[in-house]
């Protein structure tokens, strides 16, 4: 009798022992799933965050509107894209009286290559709009476009830049506050969603 209870006994602690150890490795099991679940998660949410940093797209579409903005839009024979305009600035900041003395105007022509990066920023300064006359500023746009020989005009697509002319930031510039890339100075146009290539002024 005591055999077949010392037998009964032993049994009965290896199958406890053995229902332990499946216990256990379903919870070891259970926790690795976990554990490579929250590590899936982490890699997802940081891919959105990296694209959520990026609220505007490389390329930024402008669409030529004849007699506006962007009518000098377009790809010259050389290949490059460019953009021409004409603009101003106040130096020393907007004045409502005699602000034709502050104000000074200059003509631009951006040059891109074929993927939209900057490549180089023609200009001509025509002065102040007090001591210039009508269609200065215009002439002098004109002859910077004389000098990219034949041109297509076009839509294109640029990506962001900044150069510094006479110590005054240009560009097509982000500002993160409004989530707009702005032709500036002066903010003449800017573009925004859904970047279809319209602008606002």
């Amino acid at each position: 009798m005591l055999r077949q209870h010392t037998w009964v006994v032993v049994h009965n602690m290896n199958r406890l022992l053995y229902t332990i150890l499946i216990l256990t490795s379903i919870h070891l099991f259970s926790c690795q799933n976990d554990s490579d679940t929250e590590t899936s998660l982490d890699k997802d949410s940081k891919i959105k965050m990296t694209n959520m940093s990026n609220w505007h797209p490389e390329l930024i579409p402008i669409m030529r509107e004849e007699d506006y903005h962007t009518h000098h839009l377009g790809m010259a024979e050389n290949g490059f894209l460019f953009f021409g305009y004409e603009t101003f600035v106040f130096p020393n900041g907007f004045a409502n009286e005699n602000w034709q003395n502050e104000r000074v105007e200059y003509a631009l022509v951006y040059l891109f290559d074929k993927n939209g990066n900057h490549i180089e920023t023609k200009y001509k300064l025509a002065g102040k709009t007090s001591d210039i006359s009508t269609g200065k500023t215009t002439q002098l746009l004109n002859e910077l476009l004389l000098e990219l020989g034949k041109v297509e005009y076009k839509n294109i697509a640029v990506k962001p830049f900044k150069t510094i002319i006479d110590g005054i930031e240009f560009g097509l510039i982000p500002n993160e506050e409004v989530k707009m890339i702005e032709l500036q100075p002066s903010n003449t146009i800017a573009f925004g969603e859904p970047w279809d290539g319209e602008y606002d002024t």
